[in-house]
């Protein structure tokens, strides 16, 4: 009787790790956002002006900061923005990976982690990004 219980104490442990394990997998990003040898990665954006967000598909956004354009490409998908947007962003800067944008009013914020920030360099470029993001 003892070697039942401890055989089933395993196996329910197992499932509990295997769970986990599962559920707590990193989302990846769609292969169609893999840009880099496309466009001019960033890690980092300093003292962040941003306006002009634009939504690009249901997992990038464009916007102006600091004079410069900007591609936000976000951990998951998100709603279309009709509403208020900005960046949390740690000591003044926007870091890939780490930083965040919300979308949504004051008391109903949506957040969404920024993976990849690519620089734009005009209008040209961005008519080419939006034209390919929005086509895949």
């Amino acid at each position: 009787m003892k070697m039942v219980m401890k055989m089933l104490a395993s196996i329910a442990l197992l499932i509990m790790v295997v769970a986990c394990a599962t559920t707590n997998a990193p989302n990846t990003l769609p292969s169609k956002y893999n840009l880099d040898n496309d466009l001019n990665a960033v890690s980092r954006i300093s003292a962040v002006r941003a306006s002009n967000w634009e939504q690009v598909d249901n997992q990038s956004v464009i916007c102006t900061a600091n004079g410069a354009y900007y591609l936000f490409v976000l951990d998951k998908p998100l709603e279309e923005i009709n509403q208020k947007i900005g960046f949390l962003a740690n000591n003044s800067s926007v870091l890939a990976g780490s930083s965040k944008i919300y979308v949504g009013s004051s008391s109903d914020k949506r957040f969404y982690t920024i993976e990849k920030i690519y620089k734009l360099n005009g209008p040209d470029q961005i008519r080419e990004v939006t034209d390919q993001l929005s086509k895949s």
